[in-house]
């Protein structure tokens, strides 16, 4: 695969949908690291067949809406990414809340947007 190079910068020819309005650009040039970029074809096909959205549809979300700062549809997506990327332990949401790659499949700012969702609220076992 051919890359594109920019003086300092160097771009995969891949560029996945924009994220929170920003175009997103695959590069090596030692910003925020992550060693699970592929998330990022996993997000673009959930987008095309919907399956986040069609498991969520289903559920009832019974928590106390005054204290949910994660959506269930955020909780889904990233259960399901995570174990698709072979993080199947959901201790391993405690490291990968802050991780660029996993808050960009939730439409978060890669830099600057809010952390993931930690292991005890994906388990249901935090006393909110």
């Amino acid at each position: 695969m051919n890359s594109v190079s920019n003086e300092n910068q160097t771009h995969l020819p891949f560029c996945a949908t924009k994220i929170d309005a920003k175009k997103v650009h695959l590069g090596f040039d030692g910003g925020n690291l992550t060693s699970d970029a592929g998330a990022l074809i996993l997000r673009e096909i959930n987008q095309e067949i919907g399956l986040v959205e069609a498991i969520a549809s289903e559920l009832t979300d019974s928590r106390d809406a005054g204290k949910i700062k994660h959506t269930l549809h955020d909780l889904l997506s990233q259960r399901i990414i995570q174990i698709a990327c072979g993080h199947e332990d959901a201790n391993d949401s405690n490291t990968l809340r802050n991780d660029p790659i996993f808050k960009m499949i939730t439409d978060r700012c890669p830099e600057n947007g809010d952390a993931l969702a930690s292991q005890p609220t994906l388990s249901g076992t935090s006393n909110q």
